[in-house]
């Protein structure tokens, strides 16, 4: 049971005697490497294949898929370096033709890292996570914002 979307199970899972596990992860662990030297971690119970990270925009890609052929829902739990993507994200399934479930972007942060929740049904998908304002786009405002600023300086 998850009852709080995290990706951690709410109960101690007695593997035997005097051994168990206090925090159960829900689904399989990922680990992806980006070639700008970081790693983003994943927890989740679909499989996730074609793992991208878009340095042009600062933008993960990846797939999921069933991991059964019963399965009818699917979440992720994702680990995000800040120095790679700054918070806050968006989370697109499909284009945004797909709508998010349990979305929860706060679930930990330690100053290095957020990590993220979200859920899915039919877990058959492409995802993007996407930083709320991208690098691109504060590098597009800066120069129309000084442009502006030095015409209100001329006029006074």
């Amino acid at each position: 049971m998850d009852s709080n979307h995290d990706g951690i199970g709410d109960k101690v899972h007695v593997l035997v005697t005097n051994n168990t596990d206090s925090y159960p992860l829900m689904g399989l662990f990922h680990s992806f490497n980006i070639s700008l030297g970081y790693r983003v971690n994943a927890i989740s119970n679909s499989a996730i294949e074609n793992f991208q990270h878009l340095k042009s925009n600062s933008t993960i890609k990846m797939y999921v898929s069933k991991t059964t052929t019963d399965q009818t829902l699917g979440f992720c739990r994702v680990c995000i370096p800040k120095n790679l993507m700054s918070p806050p994200y968006i989370v697109m399934i499909n284009d945004g033709s797909t709508n998010v479930l349990n979305f929860n972007d706060t679930t930990r942060n330690n100053g290095t890292n957020r990590w993220i929740y979200f859920a899915y049904e039919n877990p058959t998908h492409e995802f993007a996570i996407i930083p709320e304002f991208p690098i691109w786009t504060s590098m597009l405002l800066i120069p129309s914002v000084l442009t502006i600023a030095k015409a209100i300086y001329k006029r006074r």
